[in-house]
């Protein structure tokens, strides 16, 4: 799984215009169960968004990604307290 994400990262490295696809291109991996949320949140916390080179890049656009995941996860985990 890892894998998927470096090689992301090497391919935003070497095409930068395509950085903007980052947020979709992870949630169709992330649907077509090929990444985990769990393996998408601890390789977007390995480095900060200020990280120069195309790991900060693409964790910059993966944020919003990222957040959403999070915060779908929260929601769950709320849910699933009021239903016990």
């Amino acid at each position: 799984m890892a894998d998927c994400l470096l090689g992301l990262e090497e391919f935003v490295a070497l095409h930068e215009q395509y950085s903007t696809a980052v947020g979709g291109i992870l949630k169709w991996m992330y649907d077509q169960e090929l990444l985990s949320e769990e393996s998408i949140v601890r390789w977007f916390q390995e480095h900060s968004l200020g990280t120069p080179g195309p790991a900060g890049l693409v964790r910059k656009a993966a944020a919003k990604f990222v957040q959403w995941l999070q915060e779908a996860e929260e929601e769950s985990d709320e849910s699933e307290e009021e239903s016990d």
